[in-house]
Parts: structure tokens; sequence; C-alpha cells
């Protein structure tokens, strides 16, 4: 028993990913690895005795109570998404797992929480350049099709709207005697909850 606590106090603080033990009765936390303290921003002893609502490092508290219900009813918890809270107030995006550990006939939640923000906002990325593409296709196709500007104007707004996934898109053209740039088409939110009425190029 010596033996295998000393082995998984070795795993526990030698982990790259951040890992917290809790008491599964409160939640409270008891041990935290260095992996931890790296992710959240907060030292050992800054959450210890604490839960991690308390320690306000989770953005949804909620999921997290709903998880330690699941743990409790004695069913397991699958790998799931979570935002962690830093103690700077940034949000990073984490992949987590949450099961029970007995030791010394008590049992505790082990919380592995592994940071993906890099790869989330790569695959963000990944996903607004394919939409981009996909309105510039679609776009030039539109320009060969129609037959005049106004159904260009209105084919353009469309398209930005349904591959861009812009919630609203116009066109305007200047109006020379009043230096406003007025909308001759536009497609998404409707017109009475754009964010602006008119544009002055006058205006600051």
């Amino acid at each position: 028993m010596k033996d295998s606590q000393q082995l998984f106090q070795k795993i526990f603080h030698s982990s790259p990913a951040a890992m917290a033990l809790s008491r599964l009765s409160d939640g409270h936390f008891l041990e935290a690895n260095e992996s931890f303290s790296k992710l959240t921003g907060y030292a050992l002893n800054e959450v210890t005795g604490l839960t991690a609502t308390e320690a306000d490092i989770m953005a949804d508290p909620k999921k997290r109570e709903e998880r330690l219900a699941t743990l409790n009813q004695g069913h397991q918890v699958p790998i799931f998404e979570v935002e962690v809270i830093r103690k700077s107030g940034e949000i990073r995006n984490c992949i987590a797992t949450v099961g029970i550990v007995s030791i010394q006939d008590e049992q505790y939640t082990l919380s592995t929480l592994i940071d993906v923000t890099e790869r989330t906002l790569a695959e963000k990325q990944v996903i607004q350049m394919k939409r981009l593409y996909a309105t510039l296709s679609h776009v030039n196709e539109t320009i060969v099709r129609s037959k005049n500007r106004a159904e260009l104007y209105q084919s353009i707004c469309k398209v930005a709207v349904q591959f861009g996934e812009f919630s609203l898109a116009w066109v305007g053209l200047l109006d020379e005697p009043s230096n406003q740039v007025i909308s001759v088409a536009a497609d998404g939110q409707d017109e009475t909850q754009w964010p602006f009425q008119t544009v002055d190029i006058e205006e600051d």
C-alpha cells in the first residue's frame, strides 16, 4: 500500500497535465501539482480548502456540480471540455477527466486537465479561412450571374450571411449632397436592429 501511494505521488507531481485532488464529500481541494499551478496561476496554498467554485476557477460551476453528482451516484464521467479561469482572468480551453480514487479508506476526486487553447484557436482559424474561401468563391459566381447592380449587391450580401456566417452584410453608396452612405442592399439582421442608423463620412 505504501509503495502504491508513493507511486501515485510520483506520477501526480511529475505529470505534465494539470492535476488536482479534492474530497468527494465536499469538493474541497487538498492537493495540486505544479502543472495545475501553471495552468490556473494559483499556488496550492491559495486554493487549498476551497472548492473550484469558491476559487472561481471553473467558468461553469453548475456543470461541475452536475459532474460531482454523477460521480456520487457511482457513474463515470466521460472526457469533457471545460473553460478554466486563470487568476489573471484569462480563460483557457481545456479537455478534462475526473474520477474517484480511494486513499486510506477515503474517497477523493482526481481531476486532470490538458490545455488545448492554442489548438482550439488554430481550429477556429481554419474554419474561418474555409468560410472566407467559400464566401469569395460564391461572390465570384454571383458576379458572373448577376444581370444588374441591384441584383449583384443583394446577392453578395446574401452570400456573406449564408456562407460567411455574418450576422449582417450590407452595401452602401455615397449620397454626395448629404455626405451620407445610403444602404442599397442588405441581408441578415432586420434594419431596425442595426447598430447604426446612418453613416456620415464627415462625422469623427
